[in-house]
């Protein structure tokens, strides 16, 4: 779970992770 990213990726990581924790 990588939610220290400075870019548009950090949205996409927090999407899939919201995804796995469902």
């Amino acid at each position: 779970v990588i939610l220290s990213a400075s870019n548009g990726s950090e949205v996409t990581v927090t999407k899939l992770n919201i995804r796995d924790w469902k």
